[in-house]
């Protein structure tokens, strides 16, 4: 996917016409699968479910 993206930059908006912008994709990925895993381990926290206990 990410290499498909670095050879249609028209396509893009602005930043994301070099190579690198297949990595920021990806590490904007990374950054919102960070999100709901810490929201999860919040929430876990919160009130466990009773196979944790």
């Amino acid at each position: 996917m990410g290499a498909g993206l670095a050879c249609h930059p028209v396509d893009l908006p602005e930043g994301y016409h070099t190579q690198g912008g297949g990595a920021e994709l990806a590490l904007s990925l990374a950054r919102a699968l960070g999100a709901l895993a810490w929201q999860a381990a919040v929430s876990l926290r919160a009130a466990p479910p009773p196979w944790l206990w």
